[in-house]
């Protein structure tokens, strides 16, 4: 190659001393310190020969030789230093130097340059095993003429070069390239730690940085950079420079982890035949104007495996050998590194296979287009950095220490078939589609986060950590879950084909819960079940409607042995079972099914647990035991509804109770005196004891009140046990209210008088519902306004009449569920009454009023979607009750301590009640729910009315009773009523 004139020869092939460095020197040779080292000064070559063979003689373990003129070494070999030297030029500057032979290692310090001249000579040869640290800068000489310029460093036959310094080929004469930076030829070793760069051109070619050569019967060289190669370029700009570079003859190897570049427009790393091992974790690229940063080609033979190892950047294209069959990108190291995949192709070109090797993990970013598999030897290929890109399309094999990882934030289909031994692994956040049958894989697959759908087949195991999901509607190998299964990919089947183990995950089953036929999500197990499993319903049923099952709804289908438990995850508990709602209807999780008790299956049933009948042991156990035969269990008892449906049952008759009008008495208190409850004074007399009025019947006149304001606060507590009632339920009203309101003098005549009035009212009821569906309470409140009309005769008969209009504002809360079903409901209510009776005077104290009353009551509420999205209307809640009651009443009249009036009447009374219409009817997601309380009832109460200060001011109440016949004492109500009035 290029410079032809050597300097020191050095041929003997001696084995390196104890202590010495040895030929792996790219981690740096620790010389001994000089302070231990004997020190020569030469002046010229007899006495450099001289000091090394004088040092290799002494008895210090290392020496210095340090140069104090200017000199040239001819052609004859320098001696074999047999310890660590160094060479240190001080300033003056050695031109040539030769090292060759297995010695000690010898470093160079200062400055070494080949001679110009035609050609121009080599800097530095190193040959025949030698070791150089080189720690100086050393230049080729120039060429002249045509002639060729002198290389920097020619390393040969397995020798081998550190360079800490910096080396430059020679520069060119008129007709040459640039001088080589380095030549390694024939199995040698160069570690570049500083700068190794081609020689300038003068209108020609810039020289090469580094050339690596092997002739047929020679071994290839490795060359490891840490620092920078650099093609030379031409001064003039006019040729293109060096390249950085030039491999040829075997397949050579490469390290990079610094720069490796080419000259003005030359390639960065450029092999012709043989072959190259590139492996890169720092920058290569082309100079300047240059498009290709490595290019091999020639034979078929002449392949390129190129390792990229964190770190990588190249800049420019790559193009592997069009004409080979085994071009191979690597993605290696021990290191974390991504990829852009989307630059196979485009940037990186000609390959014919994809390796992932070393232990690191690679993240491919982008979308690939190169139809060429991936073979994963070791360590993680992880497709997407956590974003929404990240493809291949060729398929993938994975070694046994190898993992496909999905790291996605999208929806991924991922249809490339999976080979091999290795490990699939789900970690990002979306979603993977895998459609594709890999039954042939033969691996483990862990999901550890995101979702994994599986759609087509996917052999070998599959491990659901907590914060993975499994869905799909295909077919996995035997699966072990901590995580989430949702089979299909909204209703379908996911099959396991092997066995199922629940370490504590979850089943989600989405299922249009009705019938029996309903559509619905299963899970299917080929194999045996063990370990325990929540499961999830999700109903997707649009109308959310619910139904009563038979057989129920199968969600798991076990092929094997049914030894897994799976647990339901419900809304409400009932006899003991988790229960999920849905409509109007719950559904609890069943092991076998009805007609096919030992199936093993499990099913979601809508229907009430069978109630077995204990059985009573016998009074002495048998000293036999008997023989027990297998028995069919009972058959369900009814559907299982819901826990609201009581409450939503309920609503309308609890607004009823709010919504109902009292009698005359109650609202008013007495307004009719008569007898002795119409005493007067007579003129003269003091306090005492009035004389009673005639009665009516004896030509009297009766005391009527008129011209009052008056209020009012009720009470009461019911227990209700309906005669109808779809859900079975049971309630307990507490009920409180305020009215007031204003009467006055319409119209007055001999017969009687007609009375006017407005009433407004307040009011509250709490109902306590309880069902063995479910309990909960309604709270109301209400507020409205009224008018009455009543006629009071003078001879006892009267007629009442009452309108209201009320406005409900109620909250239902399930305490079965544990939850608001719905808050602020709002209701509407009116009622009209008709009552008329006549007192029927017995003596001037006594009388008896036979009573009537009609009262119609109507309620409505607005429609509502409950928390479960059922949706609640009423379809009618109306009531017509009659009242036939009498009262027995008892008058008197008296002159206070400051001669003024007061009066009492006190009374007993009994009633009877009946309801003519059929109580109230409730939809719940289209089931009629019913209910209807016993029509008859009766009542006993008392009463009384006090007034004094000339009727002035007036208090009056009422307590009583009631019953139903029906189901006496068990449905019953106590009730009470006081009010205050002040006549105007």
């Amino acid at each position: 190659m290029n410079g032809s004139a050597f300097g020191i020869l050095v041929t003997s092939k001696e084995k390196l001393l104890a202590g010495a460095c040895s030929v792996a020197l790219a981690t740096g040779c620790l010389l001994p310190s000089p302070a231990s080292a004997a020190t020569y000064l030469v002046s010229n070559e007899t006495q450099l020969r001289n000091a090394i063979t004088t040092a290799n003689a002494d008895g210090d373990p290392s020496a210095v030789i340090r140069l104090t003129a200017a000199f040239s070494i001819g052609t004859s070999a320098l001696p074999l230093a047999t310890k660590p030297m160094t060479i240190d030029t001080q300033g003056f500057t050695s031109r040539p130097m030769r090292f060759s032979g297995l010695g000690a290692n010898v470093t160079l310090v200062g400055s070494f340059q080949g001679a110009a001249g035609t050609p121009g000579q080599i800097g530095l040869s190193v040959q025949t095993q030698a070791v150089v640290i080189n720690n100086a800068s050393i230049t080729g000489g120039d060429g002249g003429g045509s002639s060729l310029s002198g290389t920097g460093t020619h390393i040969n036959d397995g020798a081998t070069l550190v360079n800490n310094g910096t080396i430059r080929g020679g520069g060119s004469g008129a007709a040459t390239s640039g001088g080589l930076g380095a030549q390694v030829a024939d199995g040698s070793t160069l570690v570049n730690n500083g700068l190794m760069q081609g020689g300038e051109g003068q209108g020609v070619s810039g020289g090469v940085g580094v050339f690596m050569i092997a002739g047929p019967s020679t071994v290839a060289s490795t060359l490891t950079n840490t620092g920078t190669i650099r093609g030379g370029n031409d001064d003039t700009g006019v040729s293109p420079g060096g390249v950085g570079i030039q491999a040829q003859g075997k397949r050579q190897t490469i390290v990079n982890s610094g720069m490796i570049e080419g000259g003005d427009r030359a390639a960065g790393i450029n092999s012709l035949t043989g072959g190259l091992q590139l492996t890169n974790s720092g920058t290569i690229r082309a100079g300047s104007g240059g498009t290709t940063a490595i290019q091999v080609s020639g034979a078929a033979t002449t392949d390129l495996t190129l390792e990229l190892q964190a770190g990588s950047v190249i800049e420019d294209n790559v193009l592997a050998n069009a004409t080979s069959t085994t071009d191979t990108l690597r993605l290696g190291g021990t290191a974390n590194d991504t990829f852009d995949v989307s630059a196979i192709g485009l940037q990186y070109l000609n390959f014919n296979s994809f390796e992932k090797t070393g232990t690191s993990t690679w993240a491919l970013t982008g979308t690939g287009t190169a139809t060429t598999n991936w073979n994963i030897q070791d360590g993680t290929l992880q497709l997407g950095n956590g974003g929404t890109s990240g493809s291949v399309i060729g398929d993938i094999t994975t070694a046994s220490a190898g993992t496909l990882a999905f790291n996605r934030s999208d929806i991924f289909s991922f249809d490339n078939l999976v080979l091999g031994t290795g490990t699939i692994s789900q970690i990002g956040t979306g979603t993977t589609i895998m459609t594709a049958d890999n039954s042939a894989f033969a691996g483990s697959t862990t999901i550890k986060a995101g979702t994994l759908s599986v759609n087509g087949i996917l052999g070998g195991t599959v491990n659901v950590q907590t914060g993975g999901r499994l869905q799909g509607t295909g077919e996995v190998g035997t699966t072990t879950s901590d995580g989430t299964i949702a089979p299909g990919n909204s209703i379908g089947t996911l099959t396991v084909n092997g066995n199922y183990t629940g370490n504590g995950g979850t089943l989600v089953i989405e299922s249009e819960l009705r019938g029996d036929a309903s559509p619905t999500d299963r899970l299917v197990v080929t194999g045996d079940t063990a370990g325990t499993t929540n499961v999830k319903v999700v109903n997707l049923d649009p109308d959310n409607v619910g139904g009563q099952t038979v057989e129920g709804i199968k969600i798991i289908d076990v092929g094997g042995a049914s030894g897994g438990a799976f647990s339901l995850l419900g809304d409400y508990v009932i006899s003991g079972q988790q229960a999920v709602v849905a409509g109007a209807y719950g559904y609890t999780l069943n092991k076998n099914g009805v007609s096919t008790p030992g199936d093993g299956d499990w099913y979601l049933r809508s229907e009430l647990a069978p109630t077995t009948p204990p059985t009573t042991p016998p009074t002495t156990p048998p000293t036999t035991p008997p023989t027990t035969q297998p028995t069919t269990p009972p058959p369900a008892t009814g559907p299982l509804y819901q826990p609201g449906a009581p409450l939503y049952e309920a609503y309308a008759q609890s607004l009823q109770v709010l919504n109902g009008v009292g009698s005359m008495q109650q609202r008013i208190g007495n307004r009719y005196w008569a007898g002795a409850g119409s005493a007067v004074i007579a003129e003269g007399d003091g306090p005492g004891t009035p004389e009673a009025a005639p009665l009516p019947s004896e030509g009297g006149t009766a005391t009527i009140d008129a011209g009052a304001i008056w209020a009012r606060i009720d009470g009461a507590h019911s227990r209700v046990d309906p005669d109808t009632s779809t859900t079975q339920a049971e309630y307990d009203y507490n009920t409180w209210r305020l009215q007031s309101g204003l009467d006055g003098k319409l119209y007055e005549n001999q017969s009687g008088t007609l009375m006017g009035g407005v009433t407004f009212q307040y009011g509250e009821i709490s109902t306590d519902v309880s069902s063995l569906f479910g309990k909960g309470s309604i709270d109301t409140d209400g507020y409205g306004f009224g008018g009455t009309l009543t006629w009071l005769a003078q001879n006892g008969f009267y007629v009442d009449g009452q309108t209201q209009l009320n406005w409900y504002d109620s909250d239902i809360t399930s305490d079965t569920l544990g939850q608001s079903l719905t808050n602020g409901n709002d209701g509407f209510g009116y009622a009209l009454s008709l009552e008329t009776g006549k007192r029927i005077v017995v003596d001037e104290n006594w009388s008896i009023t036979p009573q009537a009353q009609l009262a119609y009551s109507n309620v409505d509420f607005d429609d509502f979607t409950d928390s479960f999205g059922a949706a609640v209307s009423l379809d009618r809640s109306d009531s017509l009750k009659g009242r036939l009651g009498v009262s027995a009443d008892y008058q008197n009249a008296w002159q206070d301590s400051s001669g003024r009036m007061a009066r009492s009447n006190v009374y007993g009374l009994a009633n009877l009640y009946h309801e003519f219409l059929d109580g109230s009817e409730v939809d719940l997601a289209g089931v009629n729910f019913a209910n209807e309380s016993d029509r008859t009832w009766g009542g006993v109460g008392a009463g009384g009315s006090y007034s004094w200060a000339d009727d002035k001011y007036a208090l009056y109440g009422e307590v009583s009773l009631n019953t139903s016949l029906s189901n006496f004492a068990d449905s019953y109500s106590v009730n009470g009523t006081t009010g205050f009035k002040v006549k105007f």
